[in-house]
């Protein structure tokens, strides 16, 4: 078939190729002309992409000062400061309830650093608990150690727990921290300092969309 210029101005007859090549520049394409079905999966690798994500929140808390007995939840949170390790707005806190400044996936962490001040052995258990109506909450993630006491030697055991919850809304999900004994629970301990990074403390870092 002949190819043919018409009066509109449109061209007929042209077979697909049929342009010499290097013809065609980046101008005369038309915008948003190429579409993700135009290209293909094997031509886009990690050295064409210039977009990395990454990190885009971090924030830690510690405990201000050493507390007595059953933390249902720990409310003794002061933002850790001593670093200046800090990315973006960050989290909220109001009574040991934690608020999320955006939407995305989460990994959450506690660390708690207990000890017994009686003369006997006891099983602790920390717990991440979460809600998803801002009311009911539920365990997350737990996890259990062992403190003791002997003589005037109090055996310190640290209880780390952590996982990843996806905040699809952040009214109703929120997070707070328990810790809790058995047995004569007056005696439990959990050391914090707050100007040296803290023995006790949770942090979040958000890893991606949710």
């Amino acid at each position: 078939m002949p190819v043919t210029i018409n009066g509109d101005g449109s061209i007929t007859g042209l077979a697909v190729g049929g342009l010499p090549d290097g013809s065609v520049d980046a101008d005369s394409l038309a915008s948003n002309a190429v579409t993700t079905n135009k290209i293909a999966n094997s031509a886009v690798t990690s050295t064409k992409t210039t977009l990395k994500q990454g990190i885009t929140m971090y924030d830690k808390w510690v405990g201000a000062s050493t507390t007595s007995g059953r933390q249902d939840p720990y409310t003794n949170w002061v933002r850790h400061s001593y670093t200046g390790v800090h990315i973006a707005t960050g989290m909220s806190h109001s009574s040991g309830i934690f608020t999320f400044p955006q939407t995305g996936i989460y990994m959450v962490r506690f660390n708690a650093d207990a000890y017994n001040v009686n003369n006997y052995e006891r099983t602790v258990d920390c717990a991440i608990e979460y809600t998803t109506n801002n009311s009911s909450y539920s365990s997350l993630q737990v996890g259990s150690g062992c403190i003791h006491n002997e003589g005037s030697y109090n055996i310190h055991n640290t209880i780390t727990v952590q996982t990843l919850l996806d905040v699809t809304n952040t009214t109703n999900v929120k997070v707070k921290f328990s810790v809790k004994a058995y047995n004569n629970e007056s005696g439990l301990r959990l050391q914090s300092y707050s100007a040296g990074g803290g023995f006790t403390y949770c942090d979040f870092t958000r890893v991606a969309d949710t």
